[in-house]
């Protein structure tokens, strides 16, 4: 589905889905309208994640990564057993 057709079928189908559908999308489009750096994606609360936000992420998970502070894969397997 091209570009075109995706505003229209949102458009014209806005009025039928639930308030919360309505304000993801609205913050999704206004968080790109407004901010002065595009988002690169979105966290668990759908909020945007700018590139600086990822970018500082990653150095940080890096950095846990080499301090040690991590789970292996047979850590999480057994862990995940005892789920």
């Amino acid at each position: 589905m091209k570009s075109g057709e995706k505003r229209a079928y949102i458009l014209s189908h806005l009025d039928n889905v639930d308030e919360n559908i309505v304000n993801d999308i609205y913050q999704k489009i206004y968080a790109a309208v407004e901010s002065k750096e595009p988002a690169v994606g979105f966290n668990l609360d759908a909020q945007p994640t700018s590139k600086a936000k990822l970018l500082s992420d990653l150095k940080e998970a890096e950095a846990q990564i080499e301090r040690g502070e991590c789970v292996t894969l047979e850590e999480l397997t057994k862990e995940v057993e005892t789920w």
